[in-house]
């Protein structure tokens, strides 16, 4: 499973958030020269968590999606009401458009997005 938004913080900011979502105990963070990640795994090891971003130490990448990379030991017939329940948490939670679908490596470190549903629970008035 595949989620993305925009969000204005930094990974280690929304750390709490996310484990409350996806019901993990704690989430890793590590980084490289191009990206930055959060990990971690259900204590029973049946959920499996990447969130992602490419990530400037000097100005950040909030232009950038966050990437959320779900894997899950759930039967097909739970997935899709997974899904939903998933993306309306995250908007409701962070209070930003959410897309679900495909993510597409391409050449380098660029990846190509295919919106397949969005969730834009309670988002923010202007």
């Amino acid at each position: 499973m595949n989620y993305w938004f925009y969000l204005n913080k930094e990974l280690s900011d929304i750390s709490d958030q996310l484990q409350q979502i996806f019901g993990i105990n704690s989430l890793q963070r590590d980084y490289e020269n191009h990206w930055e990640w959060l990990e971690g795994k259900s204590e029973d090891s049946t959920t499996y968590i990447n969130v992602s971003r490419p990530h400037n130490w000097k100005t950040g990448e909030y232009n950038e999606p966050i990437r959320i990379r779900l894997e899950m030991d759930v039967k097909n017939e739970n997935e899709l009401n997974l899904i939903q329940s998933f993306g309306n948490k995250l908007s409701t939670v962070f209070k930003e458009e959410v897309y679900f679908g495909n993510v597409v490596p391409l050449e380098g470190n660029s990846l190509k997005f295919i919106v397949k549903q969005t969730f834009n629970n309670n988002l923010r008035t202007t």
